[in-house]
């Protein structure tokens, strides 16, 4: 049974075809997918051993200036550990 097959007799030659193709097109989407998930576990097993990371979250003297002029507070690189890392 091939749902392609069923729907171009059913719908026509255009229907049967876009059919046919969007299968194909998530067929591949297959490989895709296990890549991407394989690159995301690799990246979330090795984040805490990127050195530049490791050295933002080390710095615990370097005061970095305001982002802002008027209400905002120097504040230290150490604190943006956890976005270093991600």
């Amino acid at each position: 049974f091939d749902p392609a097959v069923s729907a171009r007799r059913y719908f026509g030659e255009k229907v049967g075809l876009y059919s046919a193709w969007l299968g194909w097109y998530t067929g591949m989407l297959i490989p895709a997918a296990l890549v991407g998930v394989f690159v995301f576990l690799y990246g979330l097993f090795t984040m805490d051993s990127s050195q530049v990371s490791r050295e933002i979250c080390e710095a615990n003297t370097t005061i970095m200036c305001p982002m802002c002029e008027d209400t905002c507070k120097p504040w230290t690189l150490s604190d943006s550990c956890v976005y270093a890392k991600v």
